[in-house]
C-alpha cells in the first residue's frame, strides 16, 4: 500500500514537471503488479492495448481512436512511454480502455468491437459483470475503462480471475 502512496506522489510530480505541448499528448503507463502473475502463464508477460476515443455521445459509435498501442510488460519492463499527436483535446470528453490481450486477435480487430460496443462494455465494467464483457472481448481482459480531460492521473487497481494488477497512467 506504501509503494501505491508513492507511485502516486511520483507520478504526480512527473505529470506538473512536463511542460504543455499543444502538438502531442504524452502517456506514460506503468505497472506495480502485473496482471499475469498468477496465471499458468510461460511469459508472465502482459501483452496490453490501450485505446483512447474522445466522445461526443455516448449512445453513438466511437470515432477511430485517438491513440492505438499495444505493447507487454514484464518483470524488467514496468514503464513505457508514448506520444500522440493531436488537435486541442483540452475541455474534451475523452475516454480510454485498458485491455489485456489473451489471443491472437490484432489490435485492428479489437478497436472496432470497442467502438461499436462501448456504452455496453462501460456498463458491463461498471457491473464488474466480466461474462457480459467476454461477449464482447471473447478472450480479452477488459481491466480498465474510463471517461477523463486532459491533463490526467488515473490509478487502477483490480483483480480479475484470481490476478491482481495495479497500473498507472498519466494523460498530460
Amino acid at each position: 500500500m506504501k509503494s501505491y502512496f508513492i507511485a502516486i506522489i511520483l507520478n504526480f510530480g512527473i505529470l506538473q514537471s512536463y511542460s504543455q505541448n499543444t502538438d502531442t499528448t504524452c502517456v506514460i503507463i506503468s505497472s506495480s503488479n502485473l496482471s499475469e502473475d498468477m496465471r499458468f502463464s510461460l511469459t508472465k508477460d502482459d501483452e496490453l492495448l490501450l485505446l483512447v476515443y474522445q466522445v461526443t455521445d455516448t449512445n453513438k459509435t466511437l470515432d477511430k481512436p485517438l491513440f492505438l498501442n499495444r505493447f507487454n510488460f514484464n518483470d524488467s519492463i514496468k514503464t513505457k512511454t508514448f506520444y500522440w499527436p493531436h488537435i486541442n483535446l483540452q475541455d474534451k470528453k475523452l475516454v480510454f480502455y485498458l485491455i489485456e490481450i489473451d489471443s491472437d486477435k490484432t489490435s485492428l480487430a479489437i478497436d472496432p468491437i470497442v467502438r461499436t460496443y462501448h456504452f455496453q462494455l462501460n456498463k458491463c465494467f461498471s457491473q464488474r459483470d466480466y461474462t457480459c464483457i467476454e461477449k464482447y472481448l471473447g478472450d480479452e481482459d477488459l481491466l480498465a475503462t474510463n471517461y477523463f480531460n486532459l491533463p490526467s492521473i488515473i490509478n487502477i487497481k483490480g483483480i480479475h480471475k484470481l490476478d491482481k494488477y495495479q497500473y498507472s497512467i498519466i494523460f498530460k
